[in-house]
């Protein structure tokens, strides 16, 4: 499906896995969706004090409240802090939380890949 806001180039071809089929606003969030998926970078683009609530954070990661709920449960976000009787987070706690995530996986990743080759190799 050509994006309206894209020159027509008369091109028939598939689009390949990196090129956007279309970009996406809904509530301020944008996104661009791609055959691999979707990039977000609604949380890239606010500043880094800016607080969202509930229906803000799931509609900059295109989930549904119940998935923002679900994933602070399996600890994939930050608890949200109370505020005025909301649920909220802070963008820059919500990149924080992230960044200290990826980088906790890729050592976790490195310690298996570490133990995967001392086992090969004989060494305990």
């Amino acid at each position: 499906m050509q994006d309206p806001d894209e020159p027509n180039t008369g091109s028939a071809s598939a689009p390949s896995s990196a090129e956007p089929l279309r970009n996406e606003r809904s509530g301020g969030a944008t996104s661009v969706a791609t055959l691999a998926g979707i990039v977000v970078s609604a949380l890239a683009e606010l500043p880094d004090r800016a607080l969202l609530d509930e229906r803000a954070l799931s509609s900059a990661l295109h989930v549904t409240k119940r998935t923002i709920r679900r994933m602070v449960a399996r600890y994939e976000l930050p608890p949200p802090v109370p505020f005025a009787g909301r649920s909220m987070w802070q963008v820059r706690r919500l990149h924080e939380w992230f960044d200290a995530r990826a980088e906790r996986l890729a050592r976790d990743a490195q310690r298996a890949a570490r133990k995967l080759h001392a086992s090969d190799n004989g060494v305990s």
